[in-house]
């Protein structure tokens, strides 16, 4: 019982985190030009725009 409590613990933590993690990328997606003003690495934009 003491393992199947914290197999649902687990679970039910992941299935409120994960939603809020991938929720961050898309809140930021298309608001936020890709430039040297904004991110002056080149390679991290070079990343983030392909």
């Amino acid at each position: 019982m003491k393992h199947l409590s914290r197999l649902l613990a687990v679970v039910l933590t992941a299935f409120f985190v994960l939603p809020m993690m991938s929720g961050i990328n898309v809140l930021a997606a298309g608001d936020v030009p890709i430039n040297g003003s904004y991110f002056p690495d080149a390679n991290f934009r070079s990343v983030v725009s392909s």
